[in-house]
C-alpha cells in the first residue's frame, strides 16, 4: 500500500534516516530525562538562521504547542485562515478558544490581507499556514507582511513546508515582536516518526510560552536525532531539489487526465480538483488499487478535491495508471 495522504517525505533515503538514528542512539542515555527545553538543538537552529537561542522553543511536534497556545487564548477570539490543516480548529474548539474563519479567495486560494484584517478586528491572534495545507500554495510575501504590520495581536505562521517554498519569514521575528513561526522536522527533514518541531519568536513571546510549556515534551532520542540531521543539510536539500523536479513532472502527468485539475504547489503535495466525478469514489477506487490519497472535500472551498503527496517517479507512474483505470473511460 502506497501512503500518499500524509505529506511525508518519500524522497529522503530510509537507509540514510536509519543511519542518522543509529548515530544518535549511540550518544543517548535513555535512562536520563531529556535536556530541558532542548537547549543544544535550540542553539543549532538559532545559529542556522542567525538568531539567538532565546528565540527558539523546542516542542515534541506541533500538537503540544497548539495545546499551550489554546490554553493561553482560552475564551478569546482567534482567526484561522482557511481551508487549512484541520487540527488547529480541533484543538482550539476543544480548549475553549473562539474561532473566526477567514476564507481564502478562489479560484487560486490567494490570501486577501485586508479581508483577514477586517475579520480579525477584536481578535487576539491570527493563524495561517504558508505554504498552506491542503492548497499547497505559499501566499504572496507582501500580503502576509501586511497582516503582521497592521495587526496588534499575535500572528502565527505555520511554516511546516517552508523548505519547499520560495521564502521563509523566520528571520523576520527579529523585526516583528508579534510574529511566531512554527517549524517541524516531520516534512522536508524526513523525521515524521520522531515528533519534534519548534517555534521561533521574540524573546518576550518565547518566555511567555515557556511558562505554559513542559520543558521535556520530546524524548532525548528525538532531540539527538534532530541535532544530528542538521549536519546533513546538503543531503536533505538534494532530496528537496529532486522532489521539486518530480513534482513538475507529476503535475504535467495529472494534467493529461481531462477530469483532473492539479493546482500549482509550493509544497511536497498537490491539491487536485476532480471534475465530473465524486472525489470520495475516486479515493475509494484508488485505495482498492493500493494507493491512499486524502479526500479534502469536507474542508471549506474544497468540494470534490483530493490531496496527493508527491511520489517518486516510479510510484507516480503507477498512480497515474491507477487513476486512469479508476476514472470512467469516457471521461479520461
Amino acid at each position: 500500500m502506497y501512503r500518499l495522504h500524509l505529506n511525508e517525505n518519500l524522497f529522503v533515503s530510509e537507509k540514510f534516516i536509519k543511519k542518522v538514528v543509529l548515530e544518535a542512539a549511540k550518544e543517548v542515555d535513555v535512562r536520563l530525562y531529556p535536556e530541558f527545553y532542548g537547549k543544544r538543538l535550540a542553539l543549532k537552529i538559532a545559529e542556522k538562521y542567525g538568531l539567538e537561542e532565546e528565540n527558539i522553543l523546542i516542542y515534541g511536534g506541533l500538537e503540544p504547542f497548539l495545546h499551550v497556545f489554546a490554553s493561553y487564548f482560552f475564551n478569546k477570539n482567534v482567526v484561522i485562515v482557511e481551508p487549512t490543516f484541520e487540527f488547529y480548529s480541533k484543538v482550539f474548539r476543544s480548549s475553549g478558544v473562539r474561532i473566526k474563519s477567514a476564507l481564502l479567495t478562489t479560484p487560486s486560494f490567494s490570501l486577501d490581507s485586508e479581508k483577514v484584517l477586517d475579520i480579525a478586528k477584536k481578535s487576539s491572534a491570527i493563524l495561517l499556514a504558508s505554504p498552506n495545507n491542503p492548497t499547497g500554495n505559499q501566499f504572496r510575501k507582501n500580503q502576509v507582511l501586511n497582516i503582521i504590520e497592521n495587526f496588534d495581536g499575535l500572528i502565527i505562521v505555520d511554516e511546516a513546508y517552508a523548505e519547499y517554498g520560495r521564502y521563509s519569514l523566520i528571520k523576520n521575528i527579529l523585526e516583528y515582536e508579534n510574529l511566531i513561526i512554527l517549524r517541524t522536522f516531520s516534512k522536508a527533514w524526513g523525521l515524521a516518526g520522531i515528533r519534534i518541531g519548534y517555534i521561533a519568536s521574540s524573546q518576550k513571546i518565547i518566555n511567555i510560552f515557556k511558562e505554559y510549556s513542559s520543558p521535556v515534551s520530546f524524548s532525548s532520542l528525538s532531540l539527538e536525532i534532530a541535532i544530528k540531521i542538521l549536519s546533513y543539510e546538503d543531503k536533505i536539500m538534494s532530496w528537496i531539489r529532486e522532489m521539486k523536479e518530480t513534482k513538475k513532472w507529476f503535475i504535467e502527468r495529472l494534467r493529461e487526465i481531462d477530469v483532473l485539475y492539479p493546482y500549482p504547489s509550493d509544497a511536497n503535495f498537490v491539491l487536485v480538483k476532480v471534475l465530473n466525478m465524486n472525489s470520495k469514489k475516486l479515493v475509494e477506487k484508488l485505495y482498492k488499487r493500493g494507493f491512499i490519497v486524502k479526500d479534502v472535500s469536507y474542508m471549506p472551498l474544497c468540494k470534490n478535491h483530493i490531496r496527493i503527496t508527491v511520489p517518486p517517479k516510479d510510484i507516480g507512474e503507477k498512480l497515474i495508471e491507477a487513476m486512469k483505470t479508476s476514472l470512467d473511460k469516457t471521461l479520461v
